[in-house]
């Protein structure tokens, strides 16, 4: 299969919406290590997220680039655009690349359960 402008441009924007979400994560590791704010988790982030100026915003586009990775990796698992084969190893592989698609979309459906819940406020 070969991989167009587009999605390459998939591949990229989910990549980068990958790391929004590691250095938010990040962020909030590093308030609580510094004792300036609570442990929170992934529900307590989103929360903290929405009540900060422009935190929609910036959910909206992770929720986005989360979708944009999912396809990315059904797109690598299902289409073998990596040409991983139908061998053991590669079917292995290529599961691995859906599950994590498939992780991706949860972690963008509970984000995006959270902000649809944030506007009937």
């Amino acid at each position: 299969m070969n991989v167009t402008r587009g999605v390459a441009w998939l591949a990229r924007s989910g990549y980068a919406a990958r790391g929004v979400v590691y250095v938010i994560v990040g962020f909030f590791a590093i308030m609580a290590a510094l004792g300036s704010g609570k442990t929170v988790d992934t529900r307590g982030a989103v929360q903290q997220l929405l009540s900060q100026p422009f935190g929609a915003m910036l959910l909206w586009l992770v929720v986005i680039g989360l979708l944009a990775h999912v396809a990315w990796r059904l797109t690598q698992g299902i289409g073998d655009t990596d040409r991983h084969g139908h061998d053991a190893k590669g079917l292995l592989i290529r599961a691995g690349l859906v599950s994590s698609g498939v992780v991706n979309l949860l972690l963008a459906l509970f984000t995006l359960s959270m902000l649809v819940s944030g506007l009937d406020r």
